[in-house]
């Protein structure tokens, strides 16, 4: 995942609460939906982030290992 396409997606989730918070000021009856709605998406960025880091693990390592190798090459 790129630096810009997650910025992106944090810009995003970022309006999304604001839209969400505007709903329930705007119809305190819809609180029950709106917040599972809120659940529903902090499930799947944090299923997101999950894989995100799992990605820059492995980039960390391949990173640590190029360098021991290059290190090693001098």
């Amino acid at each position: 995942m790129s630096e810009n396409s997650f910025n992106g997606q944090i810009a995003t989730l970022q309006q999304r609460i604001v839209d969400l918070q505007k709903q329930v000021t705007a119809v305190p009856e819809r609180a029950g939906e709106v917040l599972l709605e809120t659940l529903e998406d902090l499930g799947t960025v944090l299923e997101e982030l999950h894989v995100a880091d799992e990605e820059l693990r492995q980039q960390n390592e391949e990173l640590a290992l190029a360098r021991l190798e290059a290190e090693t090459a001098r």
